[in-house]
Formats: structure tokens, C-alpha cells, sequence
């Protein structure tokens, strides 16, 4: 009866079917099982462009994980408006986590200290959706990298100061505008070492205004520190 009481209370944070093909997950699956993790569209150079080319303007490295489309784009959709703080985990895990650290033996960073840095979100999301999607992503990112023996802190390091309207039927142009001189780093400015490397973590891009933004207020508090600016998912 107990245990019944409890399944009920916990059905949203633990769903017992995979967010995407609704079949039973197994004891070690949580949120999606593996073979719609594995089916998931990866991201290639050619995606990646767009990325590669912002990121240089401000010496970052821009990468993301997934392709916005059927299903990523369900479950971007499901982490923001669906109220699925543990799905965001179980991306980060599985999805983005590994992928950065496949970047970082790529790039030989895996001996420096990785501060995963959320996206940060305004005070009125995160009291309507009552977390940050991009926090339970980042933790998820954390648990990848203690996997495979990498040292990850994740640090809110940012903070939108600015509450500003969704930018999902925004033009390209004013999604830029949008986001501008929105964020600031948090007041009592953190010591990060001068070898860590910093990663800020979104959801999904579109044009890169956000991400990029955000790389700017970190390049400018820190500028000794090498920088990634990473997605799960981005839009082509």
C-alpha cells in the first residue's frame, strides 16, 4: 500500500515508460531507454558550422551533442514546458556528458578542472517551471565525466538579470537583440584556477545568440580560462 503511495508521488519524476516509444523501462533505464538514446540524430561537422564559426569570434569552442528534430526536439520541448527535471539528467548522462568527454580526450583537456557552467534562466521560468532544464542537464554532464575519471563542478557562474519575452517565434535578428546585455556574472564572483576549463551548457540553439552572450560575459570575467559552449540539441 506504502509503496503503491509512493509509485503515485513520484510517477512524473520517475516515469516507469521511455519519454519517446512509451514502452516499460527496464531497472537501469530512467527517462528514455537505450535503444531511443542510441537512435537519437547525431550532430556532424557539416551541422556544426554555423557553431564552429561564432566560436571562433571569441576564441570558444561551440559544439552540440543532437539535431533538433523528431524526436530531440520532443524531448527539448518535454525538459522546458513538460515538467521532466529527470529528463534533463538522463540527457546530460547519456547524451551530452559523453560527447564532451569525447571532445575533451580529443582536445587533450581531461587533466583540467571542467566547471559546467547552466544556462541560466529568469526568476519567473524558474519559478513557473520550478527548475532550470539546463541545471539538471549540467549534473547529468557531471555524472558522464566522473565515468570516465574527469574532474566536474557544476557552477551557476551565471545569472540572467532581465526577464525577457520566449524567443520561439523571434526572427533571427531579434533573437539577438533579445538576449543582449541580459546576462551578468553573479556578484560574488567565483575563484575559478586559471587551467580550468569553463563549459556552459544549453538545451537547444537556434541562431547562438544565447550561448554566445554568455560566452562574451565569461570571456570578459574570465579571460585566461579556455571556454566551450555546449547544446544537446541544434536547430539546421
Amino acid at each position: 500500500m506504502i509503496s503503491n503511495q509512493l509509485s503515485f508521488l513520484t510517477s512524473s519524476w520517475f516515469p516507469s515508460r521511455c519519454f519517446i516509444c512509451r514502452h516499460l523501462l527496464h531497472v537501469d533505464e530512467q527517462s528514455i531507454c537505450q535503444v531511443c538514446l542510441q537512435s537519437l540524430p547525431r550532430a556532424h561537422t557539416a551541422e556544426l558550422t554555423k557553431l564552429y564559426i561564432l566560436g571562433a569570434l571569441i576564441d570558444a569552442d561551440f559544439v552540440s551533442a543532437l539535431i533538433f528534430t523528431d524526436p530531440v526536439n520532443t524531448i527539448c520541448y518535454g525538459l522546458k514546458y513538460g515538467d521532466h527535471p529527470r529528463l534533463g539528467g538522463t540527457m546530460g548522462h547519456h547524451v551530452l556528458g559523453p560527447f564532451l568527454v569525447k571532445h575533451l580526450k580529443s582536445t587533450h583537456r581531461t587533466t583540467s578542472t571542467i566547471v559546467l557552467i547552466p544556462m541560466p534562466i529568469s526568476k519567473r521560468r524558474r519559478f513557473q517551471r520550478g527548475y532550470n532544464q539546463c541545471h539538471s542537464i549540467s549534473k547529468g554532464c557531471q555524472k558522464a565525466l566522473a565515468k570516465a575519471e574527469i574532474h566536474g563542478v557544476v557552477l551557476p557562474l551565471l545569472k540572467k538579470e532581465i526577464h525577457r519575452k520566449s524567443q520561439v517565434n523571434f526572427s533571427a535578428i531579434d533573437r539577438w537583440s533579445n538576449i543582449s546585455n541580459s546576462l551578468r556574472v553573479r556578484k560574488k564572483k567565483q575563484r575559478i584556477p586559471k587551467d580550468a576549463l569553463l563549459v556552459v551548457i544549453d538545451d537547444t540553439v537556434t541562431t547562438g545568440s544565447s550561448l554566445f552572450h554568455a560566452g562574451e560575459t565569461l570571456r570578459k570575467n574570465y579571460p585566461e580560462n579556455a571556454l566551450v559552449l555546449a547544446s544537446l540539441a541544434v536547430e539546421i
